[in-house]
């Protein structure tokens, strides 16, 4: 790559920079329009994450947040949700202040393609056009407005293997492969094919360093981590987990995907015939197709489908290509036509998803992003009863417990010793087992108080008075989902932790329940109730308070004995 004179390399910055505000301005003024409803699944999570560290840090410093990223139970990389703390400080903890977030991605993405572009000595009209071309594919519009960690991984990943062609396997390449995957494991999968054609070409002498800078840049959080994320990966990549995900599974599914929900319809059209029409040109061709075709691969491999999710990472190099093809057009004329024609498919993308107008149909939207999704009808976009659930949740966590359920507890523990007891009522009360010193104490309070006054006792403990309550969600639904409620109580400050119920193990510990009674239960069969939590449930009280749904169900909030 020539040269760059500074003053050119300053200008194209404040170029770039003004595009990627124009577009983060664009998507900011259409989330306003989306955020009638609460965040749904993992976008409640990531939410959530981001408030926990948010908090750490402003309550107790460095320490305390490096110490809630190491507790975090998540196999979520925490990267995106760390990159949101200077935003909430900035701007107060609030989805839109939380969006944000997404703009430097936004430009580090914009960035690297024109990086990329530039790298095989393409003209400023070929790499502004990239650079469009990425700005307004499908997949980039609908994920640079959505607090998701797939723009954010796509924009490491692809500054990394921007280094990695240039530069080959080393230190700083190292170093931004391990920011990568702190942003999304999954970005693994575009850097391994990758990362072997530049060693075999460069030599795998490289490969120490550029493994040293990986590790010393993820490993730490893998280290503390590793078990939860093998595991997430095992189940939601090849077991039960994956299997709503599966639909469409076949070897073409993600040239459909990339078609459709990745560059869009019209995009794929001038593409494929610029690519047919277009002369070769010189350049590192084949690294970008070792991306692609590689990535391509190990997706397919995958069983679990996620859609434009996963494809992120593979429009950078279409668009390089596509731009490349698109200047090597002759003659002039035509290429002309096909500039025309790109501009206006990706106008008619931009236009389409953020100004949804007749035609919008050709376009695809977010909030419908996968096979097994099942979009709410326009009725049901507001009128949730989620605040009532979480005031009665409060009030019922506020409330002593009624001296019937201390008897029925006592009752059901009287065959038990002394060290068995306590370490039920703890179980019982606190949700936790007993610490060696509690355990100590109370079973030398026995010789002298009743059983009922360790219970007691417990119960006007501090501990007592400042635990969450534990509540099982049964429904996955769009709204009602543990991780949607969970970032409301957390953004509220309110002492409630929730937890998936899909199966009756999972009812253990919870203090209550919620159950949706009738309407879609979720997105996908194995997301309803099972059986066993059903049967499990049967013999609750059913007086708790129930909230009217505007799909016509009912949300109930049930106290589960103890």
């Amino acid at each position: 790559m020539e040269q760059i004179p500074y003053r050119r390399l300053v200008a194209a910055l404040a170029l770039l920079s003004a595009w990627a505000a124009l577009l983060t301005t664009s998507s900011s003024s259409w989330a306003e329009r989306q955020f009638k409803l609460p965040p749904a699944w993992d976008h409640a999570l990531y939410l959530s994450m981001s408030l926990r560290f948010h908090r750490s840090w402003d309550e107790g410093g460095l320490g305390a947040l490096a110490r809630t990223i190491e507790a975090e139970p998540s196999a979520v990389a925490p990267l995106f949700p760390l990159s949101t703390l200077p935003f909430y400080s900035a701007f107060g903890e609030s989805r839109e202040a939380a969006q944000l977030t997404l703009a430097p991605y936004l430009f580090l993405l914009l960035l690297a393609t024109a990086l990329l572009t530039a790298s095989s000595g393409a003209s400023f009209s070929t790499i502004a056009l990239s650079v469009f071309l990425i700005s307004t594919f499908t997949g980039v519009v609908n994920f640079s407005r959505e607090y998701m960690m797939d723009l954010p991984a796509a924009a490491a990943a692809t500054l990394g293997l921007w280094t990695l062609s240039r530069r080959g396997p080393g230190l700083l390449a190292g170093l931004l492969a391990g920011i990568a995957l702190l942003t999304k494991v999954l970005s693994g999968i575009f850097i391994a094919g990758p990362l072997v054609y530049s060693l075999r070409a460069a030599g795998w002498r490289k490969m120490p360093l550029f493994a040293a800078a990986c590790v010393a840049t993820a490993g730490l959080w893998l280290f503390f981590h590793f078990a939860n994320v093998f595991q997430y990966i095992r189940d939601y990549g090849f077991g039960e987990g994956s299997i709503p995900f599966r639909a469409a599974s076949h070897p073409g599914y993600y040239f459909m995907v990339l078609v459709t929900q990745g560059v869009g319809w019209f995009f794929a059209f001038v593409l494929i015939a610029s690519g047919i029409l277009g002369r070769r040109r010189a350049g590192p061709v084949a690294f970008l197709l070792v991306w692609l075709g590689s990535g391509y691969a190990l997706l397919s491999i995958l069983p679990n489908k996620g859609g434009e999710r996963y494809v992120l990472a593979l429009l950078p190099p279409l668009a390089v290509l596509g731009a490349r093809a698109i200047a090597g057009i002759e003659p002039a004329s035509v290429r002309k036509a096909f500039v025309v024609l790109a501009l206006a498919a990706g106008t008619f993308n931009y236009a389409g998803i953020t100004w949804p107008f007749a035609a919008s149909f050709w376009t695809h939207d977010h909030f419908s992003p996968f096979p097994h999704a099942m979009p709410l009808a326009a009725r049901e976009l507001r009128g949730w009863p989620t605040a009532d659930v979480l005031n009665a949740l409060g009030d019922l966590r506020a409330k002593t417990p009624e001296p019937a359920s201390v008897a029925i507890f006592l009752q059901s523990t009287r065959g038990l010793d002394d060290d068995a007891f306590v370490e039920a009522t703890y179980r019982a009360w606190l949700r936790r087992e007993p610490d060696p010193s509690g355990r100590t104490a109370y079973i030398k309070g026995l010789a002298v108080k009743s059983r009922g006054e360790i219970i007691e006792s417990i119960l006007q403990s501090e501990e007592f008075r400042v635990r969450p309550l534990q509540v099982a969600v049964v429904p996955d639904h769009r709204v009602f989902n543990a991780a949607t409620l969970q970032y409301l109580a957390e953004a509220e400050r309110r002492p409630l932790r929730f937890r998936r119920a899909v199966n009756g193990g999972d009812l253990e510990g919870a203090d209550a329940a919620l159950v949706k009674e009738g309407g879609a239960q979720g997105p996908w069969p194995e997301s309803r109730p099972s059986l066993e939590v059903l049967e499990a449930l049967e013999g609750t009280d059913r007086d708790g308070p129930a909230y009217p749904c505007p799909d016509g169900s009912r949300v109930r909030v049930l106290l589960l004995s103890k």
